[in-house]
């Protein structure tokens, strides 16, 4: 859906953003895009499932923010202070952390994350197939849980810095 000065939240990995910063997604891969096309140490089945992910998108529509070039957010201000700290801790990479605070002008789309997990329980190998179907659904907006999930494209203004979190390694 198409929005115009909507706020939202993210949890940003080594950007020192300030407010103020002017940002553009959609175009240039995110943090996913680069891992699935150039860190040859990704997992397979993290690759494989993004990929299918990005073929069921298309299929879809093709309008639809792309998990490879979007901005990944929350709705939810007291969530993205808590995931500020649980990052490094769930294997994130980078040592700084910031919540912001975001003005959104552009496409977002709300999905149920469930879908793209439910692959993660078949037998290895997880087949691409199940990726794909599993991805047609969450592109439809199908629910199996929750929509719990917000990638956006388009111009985002930081328009508070809600928290930093820096790991210093011993």
């Amino acid at each position: 859906m198409k929005v115009k000065d909507k706020i939202m939240y993210q949890v940003a990995t080594d950007r020192n953003f300030k407010v103020g910063d002017m940002l553009h997604f959609g175009t240039e891969l995110n943090g996913v895009g680069k891992r699935v096309m150039f860190d040859s140490y990704a997992e397979p089945d993290f690759t494989v499932r993004e990929l299918a992910l990005e073929e069921a998108r298309k299929a879809v529509s093709s309008k639809l923010p792309s998990r490879l070039t979007c901005m990944c957010l929350t709705d939810e201000r007291e969530a993205v202070l808590r995931g500020m700290k649980e990052f490094w801790s769930k294997g994130r990479g980078g040592t700084q952390f910031q919540a912001v605070a975001v003005k959104l002008n552009g496409e977002l789309f709300n999905g149920d994350a469930q879908w793209n997990l439910l692959s993660r329980y078949a037998p290895e190998p997880r087949p691409y197939k199940s990726y794909y179907d599993g991805g047609l659904k969450y592109w439809r907006g199908e629910v199996l849980k929750e929509k719990n999930e917000f990638l956006f494209s388009g111009d985002a203004e930081v328009i508070e810095i809600l928290g930093e979190y820096i790991h210093e390694y011993k």
